[in-house]
């Protein structure tokens, strides 16, 4: 890469964009943490998962009051998922393990990750 990359500093960024409860504001989020995530080598993805992992359980519990987070959360990772569309890289495996937990119960954020895991299957 011709330039350096503070993705921490660009996450914590659209992290803010990722929590807004305008669906269009989060959905450009969405598309550009993909987009990141699909120029950065594995290593950095998988610190990304391991971050984000943290943060979904922190809102998991706070979902029935605020499921803007939570599904802010899960969105990152399905972004991520979403970056390795022509490979399987070794942290997939464990990351659609994971999304599947979210698969019932969640409202949205369970519709989201059931249209993410049957378009990573094809």
């Amino acid at each position: 890469m011709c330039f350096d990359v503070d993705y921490q500093s660009i996450c914590k960024d659209l992290y803010v964009f990722i929590y807004d409860s305008e669906l269009k504001i989060w959905w450009m989020a969405v598309i550009l943490f993909e987009n990141i995530f699909n120029i950065l080598p594995n290593s950095i993805r998988e610190g990304a998962i391991k971050e984000t992992k943290i943060k979904v359980e922190e809102d998991k519990w706070d979902y029935k009051e605020n499921s803007v987070k939570l599904h802010g959360s899960v969105s990152v990772l399905i972004s991520i998922l979403y970056s390795a569309s022509f490979d399987i890289p070794e942290w997939c495996p464990s990351l659609v393990t994971y999304l599947a937990k979210f698969r019932s119960g969640y409202g949205i954020v369970s519709t989201d990750v059931t249209k993410a895991l049957s378009w990573f299957k094809k």
